[in-house]
């Protein structure tokens, strides 16, 4: 699983197509994730939480 924010969302599909892994799930979060307070920092991690379990349970593919 590739793990990012949405700004890089096409590179990591890019990435993984071309490493032979165009089925790797693909998570974003809402860009940016540096320099934000931890308050914001839980809430996207709050917003994603359910999709990265997913991915990891193998659930859905197309996770962004």
């Amino acid at each position: 699983m590739v793990v990012g924010t949405d700004r890089f969302e096409a590179l990591a599909r890019s990435i993984a197509a071309s490493l032979g892994a165009p089925w790797l799930p693909v998570v974003t979060v809402e860009h940016p994730v540096g320099g934000i307070s931890e308050r914001q920092v839980l809430e996207k991690i709050d917003a994603v939480e359910e999709r990265l379990v997913a991915a990891l349970d193998g659930e859905d593919h197309e996770t962004s």
